[in-house]
């Protein structure tokens, strides 16, 4: 994600049996993702929703996370803790259209 020629930050995912993996998220002079500021929480809710329309065009329903650190970020979120994992459908983030 870039704001003019600045770097804001990057989130990494893949598909997996029709759900959208987030597998690692930075934020550009963030330290901790444990500790989001306000710049922090915008840039992650950008990605977050970034990652969720991605994964609705390539035919995921569903989204997960396992990073640890964005734990109370994706509870705030609408996120469920299930089995070693952070899950919710994408329709939490963005409408999906029937054909």
């Amino acid at each position: 994600m870039r704001e003019g020629e600045r770097e804001l930050g990057y989130v990494v995912v893949d598909m997996q049996s029709s759900v959208i993996r987030m597998l690692k998220m930075e934020i550009a002079g963030c330290e901790s993702l444990k500790e989001l500021d306000a710049h922090g929480l915008l840039c992650a809710d950008s990605m977050l929703r970034a990652a969720a329309s991605y994964g609705a065009a390539i035919g995921a329903y569903r989204m997960e996370s396992r990073i640890d650190e964005l734990q109370e970020f994706l509870s705030g979120c609408g996120f469920l803790w299930s089995n070693d994992k952070f899950t919710s459908p994408l329709s939490n983030f963005i409408k999906i259209c029937q054909k």
